[in-house]
């Protein structure tokens, strides 16, 4: 049994250790929450909007002293980062007066950083110690990691479930 306030967050990982619970809301049983309401559409797609404003947080912390973005943006692999230049030359491609891209113009290592993948922008984090120390001052940096990748799953996990909400919709 769990009282009814009790969060999403909260409520996850309690259904890794039963399959259901009974709802008490003023000392009433009024519902019953199972694993299956975790697979739900509504359920995904609400995971997948706080992993999506988790992510714009991490890309504040990325951009934070912009003296770093080049050494940051640098902490991914070569091969990462071929693929993530690739992508934004297409994404802006040459002007047909200057010839020149948003990429000339710009300083592209906050360009590139800011196109990065979820889970690119949660490994430029747990390998910038310094950011992890200002954003979390307390926390055991193997906790962290193991958190950080829990996230990472869960948005790995609803991103297909809510692209397919998305395009079916249309």
């Amino acid at each position: 049994m769990i009282v009814s306030d009790v969060t999403l967050l909260e409520l996850i990982p309690l259904l890794s250790l039963n399959y259901y619970y009974f709802i008490i809301t003023k000392s009433q049983i009024t519902h019953t929450v199972s694993r299956h309401h975790i697979n739900s559409e509504p359920v995904k797609v609400a995971l997948f909007a706080l992993t999506a404003e988790f992510e714009d947080v991490i890309l504040k912390l990325l951009m934070k002293d912009l003296t770093k973005v080049n050494e940051r943006y640098a902490k991914l692999s070569e091969p990462e980062r071929t693929k993530i230049e690739k992508r934004c030359k297409k994404y802006f491609p040459k002007d047909k007066k200057t010839r020149q891209t948003i990429i000339d113009i710009a300083v592209p290592c906050i360009l590139y950083i800011q196109h990065t993948f979820f889970s690119q922008k949660i490994e430029i984090l747990k390998n910038s110690p310094d950011l992890l120390h200002f954003a979390f001052p307390d926390a055991d940096q193997s906790i962290l990691f193991e958190e950080l990748d829990f996230i990472k799953k869960v948005r790995n996990e609803m991103a297909p479930a809510v692209r397919f909400l998305m395009y079916s919709q249309t």
